[in-house]
């Protein structure tokens, strides 16, 4: 069996580590630095006083201030405390942005990881598709009906397991091939297989016309066209499944290749 893929938990959590170790270098390396040292002004007031001796009108004299050991010990505490408030204040605020740019961090990080996986995938998984269609003699006997010949390629860098090839035909009058053709309950339904890169597998598929040119000679006089259509699952190496549909179409006139209708052909997973 194929190979589960990953789980993107595994790539969020490497993300969320490596955001959250950033941050947290952030946070010690800011928080470490020494807090400024903030100036202390001393101001020296003057005050008024009336005289009412000889002269009227007020003087001015200094005003002095006398500071006891009391207050001293008090104004160092309150400064002490100033400083170290403003010093939890700035440290928070790197905090919070640390915290902020380390989760931005884990976001870009996480979806760099998510494409460079995508983008893996889609370099190395299997990529089966059609290569040719067309009518070929049995090499085993001459002068048996031709068959149609569906070639089926695998374009992809790594394996495709659990190849199963649906297919269906008709020979007759020429269809609406711009309507999707339904699978029948008598349509070809291949076992499992596996394709290599690089490689292909080729299934033989009737109704078969007469041998040699005489065969499309007659299908080209009576108006005919011959249909095929079909649709082929596989599993790539991540264990994706994949689908694609064909609807193909051979006017003979002499040539016994197919080519794509209109209608009946995509692709996608399951």
């Amino acid at each position: 069996m194929p190979r589960k893929p990953h789980g993107y938990s595994d790539w969020i959590a490497l993300a969320l580590l490596a955001g959250w170790i950033g941050a947290t270098v952030a946070v010690f390396s800011l928080s470490s630095q020494p807090p400024a040292i903030s100036a202390v002004e001393v101001h020296s007031g003057i005050e008024k006083k009336s005289d009412s001796g000889a002269h009227n009108g007020d003087r001015q004299r200094p005003f002095a201030v006398s500071i006891t050991p009391e207050n001293q010990t008090e104004a160092n505490s309150d400064a002490t405390y100033q400083l170290a408030k403003a010093s939890d204040e700035h440290a928070i605020e790197l905090g919070i942005g640390a915290i902020v740019f380390g989760f931005l961090q884990s976001v870009a990080l996480f979806i760099t990881f998510w494409i460079m996986r995508k983008t893996a995938r889609r370099q190395l998984r299997a990529y089966v598709d059609i290569e040719s269609a067309e009518y070929g003699k049995n090499p085993d006997d001459e002068t048996a009906p031709w068959n149609i010949l569906l070639t089926v390629r695998n374009f992809g860098q790594t394996p495709a397991r659990e190849v199963i090839i649906t297919i269906d035909t008709a020979v007759g009058t020429q269809k609406n091939d711009r309507i999707v053709f339904q699978l029948s309950a008598s349509a070809d339904k291949q076992p499992p297989t596996r394709i290599p890169p690089s490689h292909w597998i080729t299934v033989s598929a009737p109704p078969g016309i007469a041998p040699g040119l005489a065969g499309f000679d007659a299908a080209t006089q009576a108006n005919q066209c011959s249909y095929i259509w079909g649709r082929i699952e596989y599993l790539d190496v991540f264990g994706t499944k994949s689908w694609l549909t064909f609807q193909m179409v051979c006017s003979f006139h002499g040539v016994g290749s197919f080519v794509y209708c209109p209608a009946g052909n995509g692709d996608g997973t399951l």
